[in-house]
Order: structure tokens, then C-alpha cells, then sequence
């Protein structure tokens, strides 16, 4: 008899990100034989992961973030402890027709859905190249697109497209991925813990995430968070090689009341499950379409329109365009809500510019916040800042080392102690 597998597994929680947990992973063998599975998501929070060791005599690889892909690992070793086949379709074209998911363990040249409509998890644990994936032609996933192998030629959801989820739209988080990460549909992301629109975490990345559609991450749940586009080391990234770009919308909000949650527009951070500095990042951020972020709650954490922590070297700076329009907001408690937050940056070349509009409201409101960084190319404003709180400011800085000066051929407007610390 092999008996109860896992009562409780808890991974990662670290600064703006609920926890993962695993519940109830249970394994019986007996006459007869009876097998029960069944993982939950919870945000939960823990300080640092609890690993799988083992399942009967199979090995559990280490690492797991995500429900789908801990449920295909139990799944694929009771089948060959016990001699069955994962209960899991594989992965072919999704045309014109309404389907449940698939998992790829193998190799397959690209995968396609197309006018359909998937009901649960599409999952990669194998090789997708050359040709990526594709969601087009007024396709629908009602669940989350899943790497946790390697993708070559990137993943795209077209303009007529939507992911619909509780979690996750898309999560990266295998040992490599290239091409383009790119979102020109509707992504909509409801539920409890952790909720990220695209989010990037595999061992390399190399390629762009562009947004020209919508990502709405609502977080009507006491203790929930939301982030439109995340990229963090917690599965080992260390280089990511290409630029984040918002042309479209992205929408995210969090309410506080429990625990420490928080909403971010754009996020790309280090330090992630106990790894240290995210080490370089390359193409820098660009922002020419909308982020409105806003929180509820009297918590610890700080939403913020885009937001850059714990990295050694960001190179391309972050800019916000003529069009681009950055808005935070925070009620309750007395965090700042800054429209652009930079915090434990070694070396940030391309500096800060902002030619559109940036506006936080809240008790300590800030338009641009640096902290405990260098910065090598300045901050400009030739766009609006308006800060509006008891003690707002337009930008501030605390512990950094300013290369190239602030300038200002714009508005800086704050109604608590000035635009300057």
C-alpha cells in the first residue's frame, strides 16, 4: 500500500506574491485499488517552498509553482507505479470545435487553437518549436496556457481572442522560451491568491512581451493581489533578454484586508523563492497605452503602475510616451502608490523618462519613487505629473545615486511636500 502522498504543500511567497498551495494530494493502493487526486489552489502565504520528495519509488521534480503542472507530475508517476496511461489528452490543433486541454510531454512543431473554445489547462512539459503557440480567430481558454518545458517561436492570442481564469492567463515557467510573449486580445483574471496576467519565469527567456489588447486583473477578494505582465526569478531566471511593452490596456486590483497583497501594472522583479538579484534585464519598458492600478485596504505592500526590484543591471530605462497615461491609486492605510517605482537596482542605464501623464492618489502618493539605486541617465518629465495626498510628492528618491540629474520641461504637480524629497 502506498499511502497519502502530500497532505499540504505550500510553494512560494515572496514581497507582492500570494502563495501557491497544494492540498489534500493523496495516494492509496489497495484491493481494490482506488487513486484520488485532487490539488487546490489557496493564497496562503509561506515563507520559502516545501518540496515533493518522492512518490512511491518515481522521483517528483523539484520546483513546481503550478497547479497544472503538479497535477501532471502526480498523475504521469501513478501511472507508472501502477500501469496505467496519465489521464491526460496530448496536445494537437484546436479548430473550430470545444475541447478540454491537453498536456505535451513529447515534441510537437507548434500548436494551434483556432475559432474554438478550451475548458481547461493547456499544458507544455515537452518541446514546442518552430512554430510556438497560437490563439487566434475568436478563440476562448476558459483555464490558463502553461510552459514548463521549452517553447521556440513564441505564443500570441490575436485581437478576437480572450483567456478567461482564476489565476493565471499565461505562465512561462520552464527551462527555456523564445520569440515574442504577445497579447493583442482580452485578457480577464478573477479569483483568490496570486493573479498575473502574462507571467515570466522560465530558466531563459529571450524575446519581447507586448500588449496591445486589455489584461483585467480584478481582486474583489479580501487578501488578493494582481499584476498585469510579471517576470521574476523564481524558477531560476536569470537574464531576460528583450523589452516589455504595454500599447494596449491593463487594469489590476487588489484589496488588502488580509495579508500583505498588492496590485502592479508591469513588475519585474528579483529576489524571488529565495534566489537573489534577477541579473540582467535588457530592452528596457515601455508604456504607450493605459495602466490603472488601485488599492483597497490597509496592508504593507505598494501598488504601482510599473514597478523594478532586485535586479543587478536594467538596460533601456523605463519610459512613459506622450500617450502613454500611468494612474495609481490607493485607499486605506498609508503606503505610497507611486505611478513608477525603482527599488535595489544596481545599475539602471537609459534612466526614467516620462512625456504623457502620471497620476497617484493616496495618503503618501508619489509620481516617481527611486530607492537604494543607481540610476546612470537621469529622469526627465516633459509630460504631467500630478501627485495628490497629505503628503504627496511628484518625484522622490531615497538612498540613490543620480547620474545625469532630473529635468523638468513639463508639470509637477503635488499637494503634500513638494515634487522633490
Amino acid at each position: 500500500m502506498i499511502i497519502a502522498l502530500a497532505k499540504c504543500v505550500r510553494v512560494r511567497s515572496e514581497n507582492h506574491l500570494a502563495a501557491w498551495r497544494f492540498c489534500n494530494v493523496w495516494l492509496k493502493s489497495a484491493a481494490p485499488t482506488w487513486i484520488a487526486v485532487i490539488a487546490r489552489r489557496q493564497g496562503l502565504v509561506s515563507s520559502k517552498p516545501v518540496k515533493l520528495e518522492m512518490l512511491g519509488s518515481i522521483p517528483v521534480p523539484m520546483g513546481l509553482r503550478r497547479v497544472g503542472l503538479l497535477t501532471l507530475l502526480v498523475s504521469t508517476a501513478i501511472a507508472s507505479l501502477l500501469g496505467g496511461a496519465p489521464a491526460f489528452a496530448a496536445c494537437s490543433d484546436y479548430i473550430n470545435t470545444t475541447a478540454a486541454g491537453c498536456t505535451n510531454n513529447g515534441t510537437i512543431s507548434g500548436l494551434t487553437v483556432s475559432n474554438s473554445t478550451v475548458t481547461s489547462d493547456i499544458v507544455n512539459n515537452g518541446t514546442i518549436a518552430p512554430n510556438g503557440v497560437v490563439t487566434q480567430n475568436g478563440s476562448t481558454i476558459n483555464a490558463s496556457i502553461v510552459n514548463g518545458g521549452s517553447i521556440a517561436g513564441g505564443l500570441s492570442i490575436d485581437q478576437t481572442s480572450s483567456i478567461v481564469n482564476t489565476a493565471t492567463g499565461v505562465t512561462l515557467a520552464g527551462t527555456s522560451f523564445s520569440g515574442d510573449l504577445s497579447n493583442a486580445g482580452t485578457i480577464t483574471i478573477n479569483g483568490a491568491g496570486s493573479n498575473s496576467g502574462l507571467l515570466a519565469e522560465s530558466a531563459t527567456f529571450a524575446g519581447n512581451i507586448t500588449n496591445t489588447g486589455a489584461i483585467n486583473i480584478g481582486a474583489t477578494t479580501p487578501g488578493t493581489s494582481g499584476v498585469g505582465i510579471q517576470v521574476d526569478n523564481s524558477l531560476d531566471l536569470t537574464t531576460f533578454v528583450g523589452g516589455i511593452r504595454n500599447g494596449g490596456s491593463i487594469t489590476a486590483k487588489a484589496t488588502n484586508d488580509v495579508g500583505n497583497r498588492s496590485a502592479l501594472g508591469i513588475a519585474v522583479q528579483g529576489s524571488q523563492s529565495g534566489h537573489g538579484l534577477l541579473g540582467a534585464v535588457t530592452g528596457g519598458i515601455t508604456n504607450s497605452g493605459t495602466i490603472n492600478v488601485s488599492m483597497a485596504g490597509a496592508g504593507n505592500n505598494t501598488p504601482a503602475g510599473i514597478f523594478v526590484s532586485n535586479v543587478s543591471t536594467f538596460q533601456g530605462g523605463i519610459t512613459n510616451t506622450a500617450i502613454g497615461s500611468i494612474a495609481t491609486q490607493i485607499s486605506g492605510g498609508s503606503n505610497v502608490a507611486p505611478g513608477i517605482f525603482v527599488n535595489q537596482v544596481g545599475s539602471l542605464l537609459g534612466g526614467i523618462s516620462n512625456a504623457g501623464s502620471i497620476t497617484s492618489n493616496g495618503p503618501n502618493a508619489q509620481g516617481i519613487l527611486l530607492a537604494n539605486t543607481n540610476v546612470q541617465d537621469g529622469v526627465s518629465n516633459a509630460g504631467s505629473i500630478i501627485a495628490s495626498g497629505a503628503n504627496a510628492r511628484g518625484i522622490s528618491f531615497s538612498v540613490v545615486i543620480l547620474q545625469g540629474g532630473i529635468s523638468n520641461a513639463g508639470s509637477i504637480t503635488a499637494s503634500g511636500a513638494g515634487p522633490w524629497p
